[in-house]
């Protein structure tokens, strides 16, 4: 899918999650983050957003996502039950994210999360990143 159709796609989730009837809002293990959830289209699994507010410019907020391709995040994510990590630079506003962990959970397989990353400044004072499942980076 093109890169507008992606942002366009999930413009439209967020807008039917805020107006879902069994909208929820959960906790969050972090103060500054608000978590919401709802179930879209009689769906079996619950669709999400998580907001937050971040005390910086927005191209740095932006750039933080791109800090998965760096030597320390790779160091690190096996610490974090990181499996293995693939990240794939599709071009200068868009990358496809492999993460496959371990949950430590008994009786849990690895989960394995595949997405694309895009992102696009709409105007002075709004960027919007998007993350959408692909099938890119299947073994």
């Amino acid at each position: 899918e093109g890169e507008q159709l992606l942002i366009e796609k999930s413009k439209a989730t967020v807008k039917a999650i805020m107006g879902s009837a069994d909208l929820k809002v959960l906790e969050s293990g972090d103060p500054l983050v608000t978590l919401k959830v709802a179930h879209l289209d009689d769906d079996a699994l619950a669709t999400g957003i998580a907001e937050s507010v971040v005390d910086g410019k927005m191209e740095e907020v932006a750039a933080f996502e791109c800090l998965k391709m760096s030597r320390e995040a790779t160091r690190n994510f096996n610490k974090k039950g990181g499996v293995k990590n693939i990240v794939e630079k599709v071009n200068d506003h868009s990358f496809y994210y492999l993460s496959r962990r371990d949950l430590k959970v008994t009786g849990f397989k690895h989960r394995e999360f595949r997405t694309i990353v895009v992102w696009k400044k709409e105007s002075e004072n709004k960027l919007v990143v998007c993350y959408n499942d692909t099938d890119a980076l299947d073994e």
